[in-house]
């Protein structure tokens, strides 16, 4: 049983990555309007204020005082909601 749960862990991690590539990843607000009602959690309303196309991931969690995981898994949720999109990467300093 926790082979099975570690399996399923490392596939939700490759599919987080497809989505947010790293924590340099830089996403904004996406206009896209499927005409449906989002919900969002209080994590992800923040993380999706502050995605302005100039902070990245890090940036983002270190302003919100969040685990950086718990960010790129706020930043998956949005990008499938289709909220927001990835407009570039930041080159480490």
């Amino acid at each position: 049983m926790a082979e099975l749960n570690w399996s399923s862990k490392k596939m939700e991690r490759e599919r987080i990555c497809e989505v947010v590539p790293s924590n340099n990843a830089v996403f904004c607000f996406s206009p896209i309007n499927d005409g449906k009602n989002k919900t969002v959690s209080a994590d992800q309303w923040n993380v999706l204020a502050l995605s302005n196309g100039e902070r990245n991931v890090s940036e983002i969690a270190r302003a919100l005082h969040l685990d950086e995981f718990k960010v790129v898994e706020a930043v998956y949720q949005l990008v499938q909601a289709r909220l927001i999109k990835q407009v570039g990467e930041q080159t480490p300093v």
